[in-house]
């Protein structure tokens, strides 16, 4: 008999059949029992009715490999419209172990860190598994828009002689001794093989060395890249770049409509002509709106592409949208200055749903100028890494421009997933390789404050826990929870200038941080942490910050005056509740640096 898979049960009413697939829950009822078989077309519901083959699965779990014969009926009690019913069982390859997550439920409700931890059996959560159906469907879709429009498909080296993007973000290997680096893009040779195929496109992967550990970046990424010869201005990159969001936008909604509004999804806004916002008019758009200032910078806030998305939704009518005009000064060496105003790069970024879609230029292909900018830039362009590079357009380039684009990113903002690591199915980051999680752990939002609970239970240390109104300020947290200001402990979150490292400093609530008081400690010059960041990256707002740095990754240090007070008061990750104990209880669980 051959197997058929649970979407096509329908098609088989009244006949015998045979299903393979996966125990994902059993339900005993009386004489009866109802077990749910997961394939990969999804779930079906088989009622056993004889106490013999509902003995079968004793001592079995969740993910137990099954082959069961029964007859397919239609049935108005089951959600999935048809049921087996007189189920025969075999068991293929029997699970004596218990799961460490509960698959069965219709959502998934576990800690993030505790999905990405289980991911082996986490994915086989039809929720999860459709994500990854929806990707899987997006980068097809993806490969057709370049086919049809005579693309030609490269793969290029992942291991490299020189960094494309340059900067700190580079992992570099040991190469036969010798360096080496992770590639960070295809960037080199998608554009020497302009000079072969005029229009190439590459789907892999690239690697980041940022870290990051915000909702919004993982350390590899799948990206997609596309270049193209033979333009007659960099309003040919942006019209293809359009055309292209438009299609894979409305075509991956249109193949995963089932999927995505099962996850909760909408269908994209995008507006018949894409907006376009420079970058200084955004700036001063986003001080006149919010009072946030980035008045000056060279590149766009990530607070700033939210604020934007929002803003062209309600007057434009999209959800997705242009910045353009990014200033000559901060330019790659490989961007080709605009000729009408060489203030600015051509350059554009694509916006989608809040966030960076694409970087999408028009590249220098005058070899004497392009060489010219590489040094400007302190860079040998006798680089033996640089050689094959410079080749392409020594040997005769045509003008051409491209983009890259995450494509995780993308499926992130198509489904509205919080974090782009739900995109990924193994994703690494500073504290995770390939899904194997390589350093302690940091929490998250409302994981902190139930880790903070769990520490001060664990050690058994007196503690009173104060629920309050939402505080902004140690002044309102120290009224509400009947404290004095001076027994609050004000928690600081920094950003190093040059690393961009985040460190903690601790200080009581009525004192101001003094930055000198690092300078024997830390190397580099510190600044305030974007507040829009730390929610990102952290999953805190304001008020809400607890001292225990070290459950954020960060290095932690504490004024010395913490220590001769009576009691220490702080909110505990959430802006409604505080916390009460003794300051040298609070030193014992952190282990700070004193300042």
């Amino acid at each position: 008999m051959q197997r058929i898979l649970s979407n096509d049960l329908k098609n088989h009413i009244g006949e015998e059949i045979l299903l393979e697939g996966w125990l994902h829950n059993l339900r005993t009822m009386g004489k009866l029992a109802f077990l749910i078989l997961r394939d990969r077309k999804g779930l079906s519901q088989i009622v056993l009715e004889s106490e013999e083959e509902i003995k079968k699965l004793d001592g079995l779990y969740t993910g137990s490999v099954l082959r069961i014969k029964g007859n397919a009926i239609l049935s108005e009690k089951s959600q999935y419209g048809v049921e087996v019913q007189k189920g025969n069982i075999e068991i293929i390859q029997p699970v004596k172990f218990p799961s460490p997550v509960d698959i069965s439920k219709n959502d998934l409700n576990v800690e993030f860190d505790t999905m990405l931890e289980n991911r082996v059996v986490t994915l086989r959560h039809p929720k999860q598994s459709s994500i990854f159906k929806i990707a899987s469907n997006a980068e097809r879709i993806i490969r057709d828009f370049f086919n049809q429009n005579d693309f030609t498909q490269i793969n290029s080296p992942k291991m490299i002689a020189f960094p494309t993007e340059g900067g700190a973000e580079v992992f570099e290997v040991n190469y036969f001794d010798k360096k080496a680096y992770m590639a960070q893009s295809p960037q080199f040779y998608k554009q020497i093989m302009v000079g072969v195929f005029e229009k190439v496109y590459e789907i892999g992967r690239a690697y980041r060395a940022e870290k990051s550990n915000t909702s919004r970046h993982v350390s590899e990424i799948l990206m997609l890249d596309m270049e193209m010869g033979f333009i007659n201005s960099f309003e040919d990159i942006l019209n293809v770049s359009e055309t292209f969001i438009k299609y894979i936008t409305e075509n991956t909604w249109n193949e995963s409509k089932t999927l995505l509004e099962e996850l909760g999804a909408k269908k994209p806004i995008i507006s018949g002509k894409l907006p376009r916002i420079s970058v200084k008019d955004l700036h001063e758009l986003m001080k006149k709106e919010t009072g946030e200032d980035h008045t000056g910078e060279m590149d766009v806030a990530p607070s700033e592409e939210k604020f934007i998305t929002e803003y062209s939704i309600k007057n434009w009518n999209s959800e997705a949208l242009f910045i353009v005009d990014f200033p000559w000064a901060d330019a790659k060496f490989y961007h080709h200055q605009n000729e009408k105003n060489l203030e600015f790069a051509d350059r554009a970024d694509l916006i989608f749903r809040g966030v960076e879609l694409a970087t999408i230029t028009r590249r220098e292909v005058n070899y004497e100028k392009l060489v010219s900018q590489i040094q400007s830039k302190g860079i040998d362009s006798n680089n033996p890494g640089l050689k094959q590079y410079l080749d392409g357009f020594k040997y005769g380039m045509p003008e051409e421009g491209g983009f890259g684009l995450g494509i995780a990113r993308f499926v992130q903002k198509m489904i509205g997933l919080d974090n782009i690591k739900e995109a990924e199915l193994f994703p690494s980051d500073p504290k995770l390789i390939g899904g194997v999680r390589i350093a302690p752990k940091i929490f998250f939002g409302k994981e902190l404050n139930t880790e903070i609970l769990s520490q001060l239970n664990k050690n058994k240390i007196k503690f009173e826990t104060v629920t309050h109104e939402p505080a902004k300020t140690s002044e309102e947290s120290a009224t509400l929870r009947n404290t004095k200001l001076d027994e609050g402990i004000k928690a600081i979150i920094l950003r190093g200038k040059k690393t961009g490292k985040n460190i903690m400093v601790c200080i009581p609530a009525d004192q101001k941080l003094d930055m000198n008081l690092l300078a024997n400690f830390e190397t580099e010059k510190f600044e305030f942490e974007n507040p829009q960041i730390i929610k990102d990256k952290f999953g805190l707002e304001l008020g809400s910050i607890p001292p225990f740095g070290n459950l954020l990754g960060m290095t932690t240090y504490f004024s010395r005056e913490i220590e001769s007070k009576a009691v220490s008061a702080f909110n505990d990750g959430l802006n409604t509740e505080s916390i009460k104990m003794k300051p040298a209880d609070v030193i014992k669980l952190i282990s700070p640096i004193f300042i």
